[in-house]
């Protein structure tokens, strides 16, 4: 597979993650809503990501979802809202709307 190859399956493993957990007619954040596809990122609703990106070998997350049938227990947040869940808080979005 050529370079090229690599970027268009990458893109489309992506994109194709993105809407199935989006459960939306285009990729958003799930808490937030937002909606630039840059700022976007899979969620492991239960946590375990750290552990689960050990384990790819060589599968990127989206990649590897795509290869597994999309399995339940996947969300799409943006990288704010998932950092602010790593740390058991809020992101000061969520915090404005409280």
């Amino acid at each position: 597979m050529t370079n090229e190859q690599s970027k268009v399956r990458y893109y489309r493993d992506k994109h194709d993650a993105f809407l199935h957990y989006s459960d939306r007619p285009f990729p958003r954040c799930r808490w937030w809503g937002e909606r630039e596809v840059r700022f976007l990122v899979i969620d492991h609703v239960k946590g375990g990501g750290a552990e689960q990106e050990r384990t790819l070998r060589g599968y990127n997350i989206c990649s590897w979802l795509r290869f597994n049938g999309f399995p339940k227990g996947y969300q799409v947040l943006c990288a704010n809202c998932n950092m602010a869940k790593g740390t058991g808080a809020y992101c000061d979005v969520h915090r404005r709307k409280k």
